[in-house]
């Protein structure tokens, strides 16, 4: 049941929940693209932001993972991916708040800035994160 709320909850959200990064603009969008000729499909966006920014919880939910550099959390059925972390300051099976840090934006090494790479799914199946995060 808690589960189920959880998800009706999340998905009532959709448009309105909070960015990953206080300040930040998408810099690489979800989905298929052609990079150097070569087809790449994204499962996630990259959020530039500024340098150590924290990074937080976009959702009420429950750590799954946390290793170096990514954290995920799952919030019912859906699941929220945070990578491209410089730390991480949650554990797993850790409860955590909507808006609780969850670690700090770490630079990306090819764009030469930081960049915060956020995705969502539902089970196994990633969609665009792009129209559920306000405008």
């Amino acid at each position: 049941p808690e589960a189920a709320r959880l998800s009706a909850d999340f998905k009532s959200n959709r448009g309105r929940l909070p960015w990953p990064v206080s300040q930040g603009n998408i810099v690489r969008g979800y989905g298929r693209e052609i990079i150097e000729g070569i087809p790449t499909n994204n499962p996630d966006i990259a959020i530039r932001t500024s340098s150590n920014a924290s990074v937080k919880a976009i959702f009420d939910g429950e750590v799954v993972q946390a290793l170096p550099g990514v954290v995920v959390l799952k919030h019912g059925e859906y699941f929220s991916f945070y990578s491209n972390l410089a730390s991480v300051s949650v554990r797993r099976g850790q409860k955590i708040s909507r808006g609780q840090q969850i670690g700090t934006a770490g630079e990306d090494a090819d764009l030469g800035y930081p960049v915060v790479n956020f995705g969502l799914s539902q089970g196994q199946n990633d969609f665009d994160p792009t129209p559920w995060i306000a405008r």
